[in-house]
């Protein structure tokens, strides 16, 4: 299922399968903005061709992605949607769905009338009327950039997105949970070693917290958080050992993170990048809001008591390779060099 929600001043595209993203990616198109860039004067059609060459441009730093993930069916959400398609339905009622042909007869309707608002479209929402032309040719242009024929609209929009992930946070099954998984899997992360981690990191905050009459719904909230820290603080392993917990923080705080706020992300970030290195760099990053210090100081004591096992077949991780090592360094074991006498040099 590929999804299109034309927003003001971008648009999603996402495919998923199952209630599971597969594709998600935010271009920086808008019926707003379109609007405002394109169709400012007396509307050409010049300016529509215009607009759908510019939003062709961007979809087409995905298009590529999407096609090779692929999808049944294509739906849209939102206001530009809905409104291309009651406007179709009520110029064109053969047209049940969002449809090319539907939509290059409302261009061309805007085009001969000059302006959306002289087109007098009697289906169209005020609110709506300076910002659709921006909007329609978004949709004009993701259609022909993503081979589209046909797309469905439905009435959910975000919010229902957000009312379904609290229900199912209270019913256990959360969405983070969920993509938490998802990362360890993608980035091949030690799934028992990261357990530990956490726990012991959950212990921790359980006893700092303990002294401090720290409430029950705050403690509960940063052992949370410390949970998913907990296991997903190597996931810079996959990029470099070295440093890798700038890796770790950097992936957390940026990536795409379904289920996740923007805060719960960059508080993940301050964690993981405060297990490792000087904790001076600490001082501004945490400030001083107490409960991210001890989060902070859980995290770093538990990779501290429980570090990483070594890699399989390492000298660390192998007694024989260890044995081997300790003899080459043993004066004993070294080799002794031959003692060469110069030779005796002929008398003159």
């Amino acid at each position: 299922m590929l999804v299109i929600d034309i927003g003001g001043g971008s648009t999603e595209f996402v495919i998923g399968s199952d209630l599971q993203p597969l594709a998600t990616e935010s271009l920086p198109l808008g019926c707003v903005t379109y609007s405002l860039r394109f169709f400012q004067n007396k509307i050409t059609a010049k300016d529509f061709q215009a607009a759908i060459s510019a939003a062709r441009n961007e979809i087409q730093r995905i298009s590529k992605l999407m096609k090779r993930t692929g999808w049944d069916f294509a739906i849209g959400t939102s206001g530009s949607a809905k409104s291309i398609r009651d406007l179709i339905a009520a110029e064109l009622p053969q047209e049940a769905d969002i449809t090319y042909k539907g939509m290059r007869y409302l261009a061309d309707r805007i085009i001969e009338a000059g302006s959306v608002k002289k087109a007098k479209f009697e289906s169209l929402k005020p609110e709506r009327v300076e910002v659709f032309a921006g909007g329609l040719a978004v949709m004009m242009a993701a259609f022909e950039e993503l081979e589209l024929t046909k797309m469905t609209v439905t009435e959910a929009a975000l919010r229902d997105g957000v009312f379904y992930d609290l229900i199912g946070r209270g019913l256990n099954e959360d969405m983070r949970d969920q993509t938490t998984a998802e990362f360890q899997n993608r980035y091949h992360v030690s799934l028992n070693q990261a357990k530990r981690v956490a726990e012991t990191a959950q212990a921790f905050m359980d006893s700092l917290c303990h002294a401090k009459n720290v409430t029950v719904q705050d403690l509960a909230q940063w052992k949370q958080y410390l949970g998913w820290a907990g296991r997903l603080h190597e996931i810079g392993l996959d990029i470099a050992h070295t440093g890798y917990h700038k890796h770790s923080a950097y992936i957390l705080e940026n990536a795409d993170m379904p289920g996740f706020s923007r805060k719960e992300q960059t508080i993940l970030a301050q964690l993981v990048i405060g297990h490792r290195g000087d904790m001076k760099k600490m001082a501004d990053i945490v400030g001083s809001s107490e409960m991210l210090w001890y989060a902070v100081l859980s995290l770093r004591l538990a990779a501290l008591f429980l570090p990483r096992p070594p890699a399989f077949g390492s000298a660390a991780a192998n007694p024989t390779a260890r044995r081997r090592n300790r003899q080459r360094l043993h004066p004993a074991h070294q080799p002794k060099l031959a003692r060469t006498t110069p030779p005796n040099r002929r008398r003159a």
